[in-house]
Parts: C-alpha cells; sequence; structure tokens
C-alpha cells in the first residue's frame, strides 16, 4: 500500500458515520430518486421501464455524500 492510499483509508475513517453529512446525503439520494422516477414515468426512449438506468458518480470523494447501497437499488451499474 502506497503511503497516499493509506492517508486516504485513514481519512474515508475519520470522517465515516459523521452527522453533518445527512442532511446533505438525504436530499442527494431524494434527488436522484426523484430523477429516476421521472425518467421511469417519461418513457424516454432507451429507459425501457423493466430495465434499471445505469449510473457515473463523478468526484465522489470519500462517498460521504450519497448511498451506495440504495443507489445499487436504483440503478443497474453504478461507474
Amino acid at each position: 500500500m502506497t503511503d497516499l492510499t493509506g492517508r486516504q483509508i485513514a481519512r474515508n475513517r475519520e470522517t465515516q458515520g459523521q452527522p453533518s453529512f445527512a442532511s446533505h446525503r438525504e436530499r442527494v439520494m431524494r434527488l436522484i430518486s426523484e430523477a429516476v422516477a421521472g425518467i421511469a414515468a417519461s418513457g424516454v426512449p432507451g429507459s425501457p421501464c423493466d430495465e434499471l438506468p445505469t449510473i457515473s458518480v463523478i468526484g465522489a470523494g470519500n462517498c460521504q455524500d450519497i448511498d451506495l447501497p440504495a443507489l445499487a437499488v436504483l440503478f443497474r451499474e453504478i461507474r
């Protein structure tokens, strides 16, 4: 393990479970859920109702502002 990897792991552990991210994470996840529901309801071409969409998460850092298990339910693939 490189020194940078070890530092990143340590920083993730320091912030794990911080309540300060809870309201932000809830808002982000609500917005994502609403967007997915809107796509399914609109019948967007290439998004059949029986197939879950994919999502690309960019700049997520240590993922404190998203709920990965919840995304796994909403999306076929998370990139």
